[in-house]
């Protein structure tokens, strides 16, 4: 492993210690490794550890293209460790890049995973839920919580017209994507889905908000039997490098 390759695993390293006030810390690294990639244009550590600092930066486009950059590198390569295309799987799906990040994914299937096989089933999971890939996730995992949960609540039908719908209209701002089911009192259970985005204001994420919300009631069938069952929030980035304005 060369030497910015170390470097980028330091960095990477220290990206999931922040959290979301972590802001002035955050530019840090994203200024270090916009300067490592610069240097180490084919270094695909480095390139998908920037694309997860823009990603928690809220910063959409340069990381929508920093994954397809990254994934360009990757079929160029004669060898990827499962870890980093792992990386640049997940990186891929949160971009938008579907076809990509499947492609990605598939080249793992006949690979020992060990431990890595439940991330691989994480990333697979929320690609499939976010854009409707449920007929593809269900022969990879047909047993799958968010499946049986979708199936369970009838919301199986019509999920990808209106998931389609959604990445119409907000997709181009999404920097991240997660879906998981929240237990509440223990007895009821909702599909909880969370679009972090590059909004920079609260004007601007009121008014995501409002048009995803929107675009759910005006897809056919309408947003009745969603209630109580799926819920859909917009944030601004998951670490924003400064405060939101009002």
């Amino acid at each position: 492993m060369t030497l910015p390759a170390l470097k980028s695993v330091e960095l990477s390293q220290r990206l999931r210690s922040f959290e979301a006030h972590h802001g002035a810390l955050l530019a840090e690294v994203l200024h270090e490794l916009a300067q490592e990639v610069a240097r180490e244009p084919r270094n695909l550590i480095a390139s998908t550890t920037y694309d997860n600092a823009l990603v928690l930066a809220g910063k959409a486009s340069e990381a929508r293209a920093e994954a397809a950059r990254g994934f360009g590198l990757w079929r160029s390569l004669p060898a990827v460790s499962p870890e980093i295309s792992l990386n640049l799987a997940a990186g891929l799906g949160d971009a938008g890049l579907v076809a990509q990040a499947k492609q990605v994914l598939a080249s793992l299937d006949e690979r020992a995973l060990g431990e890595l096989d439940a991330a691989r089933i994480e990333i697979a999971a929320q690609l499939a839920v976010r854009h409707g890939e449920l007929e593809w996730f269900a022969v990879r995992c047909p047993d799958h919580p968010m499946l049986e949960f979708l199936t369970k609540h009838e919301l199986v039908e019509g999920w990808q017209a209106r998931q389609s719908a959604i990445e119409a209209f907000l997709g181009a701002r999404v920097a991240s994507f997660g879906a998981s089911i929240v237990q509440i009192d223990g007895v009821h259970d909702r599909l909880a889905l969370y679009y972090w985005t590059d909004a920079d204001s609260y004007e601007a994420l009121d008014r995501l908000q409002e048009g995803l919300l929107d675009v759910v009631d005006d897809v056919p069938g309408g947003s009745s039997h969603l209630i109580g069952r799926v819920v859909f929030t917009v944030y601004g980035p998951e670490i924003p490098l400064e405060e939101l304005r009002a």
